[in-house]
């Protein structure tokens, strides 16, 4: 697989490592989210908000390379997922901001939202491998 990945075309590479990293990114901030210190709090929402800009700058690059190819965008279950997973984590980034400016009841939302983009993400990921396997 890793050979396959490293003879993809720039564009797509990049879309790969910055998605897989956002991927981990948002599963760690998940993962810390359950320590309830300050610096675990800092830590997630740096964590969410890099993930963030990665998964933006991964859409970006597939679109150029879906461009630049002649390819058709959002056409794929993938591309669609992805397209969701990247609008709940901007969701759910905004939904973090205002929650640390005191807006507690939006707590349970951002939980929610914030593990179904988790979810989602994974999901799209295994598509993703799937795409890559067969991609020639």
């Amino acid at each position: 697989m890793i050979e396959k990945i490293l003879s993809l075309p720039l564009y797509f590479k990049l879309h790969v490592i910055f998605m897989a990293i956002m991927v981990i990114g948002l599963i760690k901030a998940v993962i810390i989210s359950s320590i309830k210190k300050s610096k675990g709090v800092l830590f997630h929402r740096l964590l969410a908000t890099t993930s963030l800009l990665l998964g933006i700058a991964g859409v970006v690059f597939m679109a150029l390379f879906k461009e630049l190819k002649g390819y058709s965008h959002l056409s794929k279950t993938h591309s669609q997922i992805g397209i969701i997973v990247v609008g709940l984590v901007i969701i759910n980034v905004i939904l973090g901001t205002r929650l640390i400016k005191g807006k507690t009841l939006l707590r349970t939302p951002h939980k929610t939202v914030g593990r179904i983009a988790v979810l989602l993400a994974v999901l799209t990921a295994v598509f993703g491998f799937i795409i890559i396997a067969g991609f020639k």
